[in-house]
């Protein structure tokens, strides 16, 4: 085996875990998101969000 392909398993190698590492700061940003919309929603209209919790 020469370095190059070496060189090349070890890059296939390290980008796995970079990239579960992106994809949980992904969803961890989108359930933060969710949460401050909900947050948003709670305190701009408290009746309307109500109602539709109670109609759900």
């Amino acid at each position: 085996m020469t370095m190059a392909q070496e060189g090349q398993q070890r890059g296939a190698r390290a980008s796995l875990p970079m990239m579960v590492a992106i994809e949980k700061d992904a969803v961890a940003l989108l359930r933060d998101a969710a949460l401050l919309f909900l947050a948003v929603l709670l305190l701009g209209w408290p009746e309307q969000f109500n109602a539709t919790l109670v109609s759900a």
